[in-house]
């Protein structure tokens, strides 16, 4: 989580998850080699690879979810089910679309109290704002179905709630921001998520052209423009 405030990064709010492509991938793997394919572990830890990026891994709804609350729908006639082997069998992936992504969002990952922990660090006043614009950057956001709903899911859980005049009580709203149209031949991008996070953030705390150095910069001087220009 990376608050930034009327373009300013704040830096003591920043707070991470252990947790990364590299953990899906390691599921997938897992699960994999439970299924006594005659395949090396070479070979497996490629179909794991490709399984990841082939659009089959979804999100499941929080448990103790309000199910009628949602943002994203899931179209599961777009999601595969299925991985073709080399040898030509089909491997079906049922039971690993959705639990290779649950122990990323399991008590240990405490995705709500890491947000909460990162927003009190900003003034009291600015909260609402950044918990109505949150932007989702990270191959992730591409790569799996439903992770915005579940995400969303996993916030709602312990964001504070607040009484209205019928005395009943309901919990602060979330939004996501738009995906900015400067960004827009990134958006299918997902090999260079990465990179449009960084670049998200970066556009978002360095709005004076002074603070950064752009790939203009670095394609007209070379290295050398970090000693003329960063941070003077």
């Amino acid at each position: 989580f990376v608050p930034i405030v009327d373009s300013n990064l704040m830096t003591t709010g920043v707070r991470s998850i252990t947790l990364g492509l590299r953990h899906v991938h390691a599921a997938i793997l897992e699960w994999l080699r439970k299924q006594n394919l005659a395949y090396q572990d070479d070979e497996l830890d490629a179909f794991a690879h490709n399984i990841m990026n082939s659009g089959s891994i979804y999100a499941a709804r929080r448990k103790g979810a309000n199910i009628q609350s949602t943002d994203e729908q899931i179209d599961f006639d777009e999601v595969p089910t299925e991985y073709d082997l080399p040898n030509g069998e089909k491997l079906k992936l049922k039971d690993i679309q959705a639990a290779c992504l649950e122990a990323a969002f399991g008590e240990d990952a405490e995705w709500g109290h890491t947000f909460v922990d990162s927003l009190a660090t900003c003034d009291a006043d600015k909260r609402i704002a950044m918990m109505q614009g949150i932007t989702m950057t990270g191959a992730g956001s591409y790569l799996f179905h439903g992770i915005k709903q579940r995400v969303k899911d996993e916030l709602l859980a312990v964001l504070p709630v607040t009484g209205n005049y019928n005395d009943e009580f309901t919990t602060t709203e979330l939004g996501f921001a738009a995906f900015p149209d400067y960004f827009e031949p990134y958006k299918e991008r997902t090999d260079q998520a990465a990179l449009l996070g960084g670049a998200i953030t970066a556009k978002l705390a360095f709005s004076n052209a002074k603070d950064h150095i752009t790939t203009g910069d670095y394609n007209r001087h070379g290295p050398s423009v970090v000693h003329t220009k960063a941070y003077t």
